[in-house]
């Protein structure tokens, strides 16, 4: 798992004064992020971070669990309104971990109240989910209830189940089978009931790969098709599925071949129309993040080779579907994204105001592995959070259906978050200045 960092100088003010981390974590810094990979020694890792202070942050070493890399991570509100994150391996288990199993980690700095750093960090004892397929990928509900977990079967079965998780009993409530296709993408629009994932054929038979519509229940805990598909063609390849905010809209990564190009495909809800399309910069598209206003499209791309990614920025209509023709922001000669195509190497703040995507650097292209962040209007390099132990793979910032119309600054650490319904967005705050430190290239 891949490592998130530090908390705001308000967080770690009340840490001090309220004197626990647990307290504390009910005032949420709008920018925290989490990040997973491995160490050195090949254990999973979560780190914490907020960009605005990225001189410290929170961590997990995950020992102990079932073997396998991590293959997601998300971040959910539990039923007492703190923070824990979710980790999917493809050893089939999702692993959750809360807030208050992390270690503050400030090798610059002291802080009073905070507990110090005594040894290597904790490892705690994640709460093991298992699944009946892979756990390739999850998507989490706007009030962190469920989690829908998609993944292949194909050493197995031929049959691969797209499982509903209850995360409060940490179980299995429910799956759909979808016999002799791989499942390796999932998203739940912020209605809580359209729930969306990406399906490839198995067999070599040559099925079309498409995304299918499935309906949530949360009263009652099930999840079933809904019998809407939208297929490509049999020679695609097809990767990622999001919901734009207010769950009217959709968009596909989509691989084209022969022509070695991705296409950003958009479709309307409920009926799975497609509406547009843009051809991305780098040849394969491998993640995308909307900001929470729906009005803006964030793609990663890149070559997976020796060239480096590329991060575009696209206008958006989340009622209609309309894609910007021409990106209105590109940042170019990030390190190349080596890892499994349904992973999340890219994010944005919760507040619209920053562009997180993981370097891990094994390309050599930068001094060391780091997270990065950039001006989600103008593209602007602004810091990086440096993580040479544990090169960061993949990333997740909190929902912004989370986070519910307007969150308050100070929540009690035991209410529950307002979930979401419809268009949602935080009131966006101030970008944060750049570090007195070195600009990295």
């Amino acid at each position: 798992m891949n490592i998130i960092r530090p908390l705001s100088k308000a967080l770690f003010v009340a840490v001090a004064v309220l004197g626990t981390v647990h307290t504390a974590v009910g005032g949420l810094p709008y920018n925290r992020a989490a990040l997973t990979g491995l160490d050195e020694l090949g254990v999973p890792v979560i780190k914490i971070f907020d960009p605005e202070d990225p001189d410290c942050w929170f961590e997990a070493l995950l020992k102990g669990i079932p073997s396998g890399e991590p293959s997601s991570v998300k971040v959910r509100y539990n039923v007492d309104g703190v923070l824990e994150y979710l980790v999917t391996f493809n050893s089939g288990n999702a692993v959750k971990v809360p807030f208050d199993d992390f270690i503050v980690q400030c090798p610059e700095k002291k802080q009073a109240g905070m507990r110090p750093r005594s040894g290597p960090s904790p490892s705690p004892t994640p709460i093991v989910i298992q699944t009946s397929n892979d756990a390739d990928s999850l998507a989490v509900s706007c009030d962190g209830r469920f989690a829908v977990v998609v993944g292949s079967t194909f050493f197995s079965q031929t049959n691969t189940p797209v499982s509903l998780v209850d995360l409060n009993a940490n179980k299995e409530v429910a799956s759909v089978p979808y016999p002799d296709r791989l499942g390796d993408f999932a998203a739940i629009g912020d209605d809580e009931q359209t729930v969306l994932v990406c399906l490839q054929d198995q067999t070599g038979g040559g099925a079309p790969p498409s995304v299918r519509r499935l309906t949530l229940d949360g009263n009652n805990g099930t999840l079933t098709d809904a019998g809407a598909e939208l297929a490509f063609n049999s020679s695609d390849f097809l990767t990622h599925v999001a919901i734009a905010p207010s769950s009217h809209t959709g968009v596909a990564l989509v691989q084209r071949f022969p022509g070695g190009t991705t296409d950003v495909v958009s479709f309307t809800l409920p009926d799975l129309t497609m509406r547009d399309f843009v051809t991305l910069a780098g040849a394969i598209g491998s993640s995308f993040a909307f900001n929470c206003d729906g009005d803006k499209l964030y793609v990663r791309s890149g070559s997976q080779a020796l060239e480096p990614d590329v991060i575009e920025g696209f206008d958006f209509d989340p009622i209609t579907g309309s894609i910007g023709n021409t990106a209105f922001l590109t940042i170019s000669n990030i390190s190349v994204f080596y890892g499994a195509r349904y992973g999340d190497p890219l994010t944005i703040s919760p507040d619209g105001t920053l562009i997180i995507a993981a370097e891990e650097n094994e390309d050599g292209r930068l001094p060391e592995a780091r997270m990065s962040l950039w001006d989600a209007v103008t593209g602007t390099f602004v810091d990086a959070f440096t993580s040479p132990d544990v090169p960061p793979r993949l990333v997740a910032a909190v929902a912004c259906c989370a986070l519910g119309p307007t969150p308050s600054p100070t929540p009690s650490p035991t209410a529950t978050p307002t979930p979401c319904t419809g268009r949602c967005g935080p009131t966006p705050r101030p970008r944060p200045s750049p570090h007195s430190r070195p600009t990295l290239p």
